[in-house]
């Protein structure tokens, strides 16, 4: 038994109830999208850049299913060495299993990377986006904490200072 939990009873502990995110699961999804094109007037394409926007989750028993749009801007040269831009929407869906998930619960998405690779072939631009995003899906629980006279968590008195105490089995 820890020394703190012998003295839960003593006027310098304090227990409170508090809420946290609970991580039920998380996975990461690999999006590809192929898209073909038209850039009739394009003797060349300077950069693709793409990004992830207007992205939904929806959450089902066991299941996370994203979806939403890979939004990509052309910068290409035309026939009079102009510069142009155009702006595509691709959409997407993906879903990714995940053991615990219910409705209600949290969804959170870190995108982790984003490749994309073009090449211009007679007049149409053939290219391939590759993103892979992490899902982190948590619940929302209310915990009991024991608190020290300072307000932070602490394993034992600290002489008028308030410390982070851990035990030794979790270090």
């Amino acid at each position: 038994m820890l020394k703190a939990e012998r003295q839960v009873g003593s006027s310098m502990w304090k227990k409170v109830r508090i809420k946290a995110e609970r991580v039920v699961g998380e996975k990461v999804v690999q999006i590809v999208e192929a898209a073909d094109v038209p850039l009739p007037d394009a003797i060349k394409v300077d950069r693709v850049v793409a990004s992830l926007v207007n992205v939904t989750d929806h959450v089902f028993p066991n299941k996370v299913v994203k979806q939403g749009f890979i939004h990509k801007q052309i910068f290409w040269v035309d026939a009079d060495n102009f510069v142009r831009h155009t702006g595509v929407d691709i959409p997407f869906v993906i879903a990714a299993d995940i053991p615990g998930t219910q409705p209600g619960h949290i969804v959170e998405n870190f995108l982790q990377d984003l490749f994309v690779d073009f090449k211009l072939c007679n007049g149409v631009l053939l290219e391939k986006v590759v993103a892979h995003v992490l899902i982190k899906v948590a619940s929302l629980e209310q915990i009991d904490v024991l608190t020290g006279h300072c307000g932070v968590f602490a394993t034992g008195p600290a002489q008028g200072r308030g410390i982070w105490c851990f035990p030794a089995s979790c270090i």
